[in-house]
Formats: structure tokens, sequence, C-alpha cells
């Protein structure tokens, strides 16, 4: 289960329509540059991300997990200048 960070469900949706996206790495690189210019922390935006890459680890097309895997290590090693 998704636990709901900063204004919660309003956040996983957002998520999940990054997913759904034509080009779902380039929509949630988006979404965590969104997040942080609205002010959420790093650590908030770790765990939200963290949160996804788990319900996703065991999906046929890893697709999605690879691009939830590729923003998280962006977010973690290049955070700092979104």
């Amino acid at each position: 289960m998704v636990r709901r960070t900063m204004d919660g469900s309003e956040n996983v949706n957002r998520f999940e329509a990054a997913l759904a996206s034509p080009q779902p790495s380039e929509a949630l690189y988006a979404f965590a540059s969104a997040l942080k210019k609205e002010g959420m922390a790093q650590e908030g935006i770790l765990e939200l991300f963290t949160d996804f890459l788990r319900l996703h680890r065991d999906d046929a097309d890893e697709r999605l997990y690879d691009a939830i895997a590729d923003t998280l290590d962006h977010i973690h090693y290049h955070f700092q200048h979104l």
C-alpha cells in the first residue's frame, strides 16, 4: 500500500497519471520536479517513489519499474539541481 505523502491521495493520483503517460520516465521526472517546486522535501519524494517502486517490482512488464527506479536514482543523486 502506498503511504499518503504530503497531500495524500492527490499525489498518488498524480503519480499514477505520470505512470499512465506515453513516456512515463519523462512524466515521472516532471512530477518529481513539480513536487520539489511545491515544497515537498526530498525525503518525502523519495518515500513516495519508493512506495511505488515496491508496488511494481513484480510486474511482468518492467517498463514502469525501470521508469520509477531511474527517476529515484536521479532524485537521490541530482535532486539539488532540479
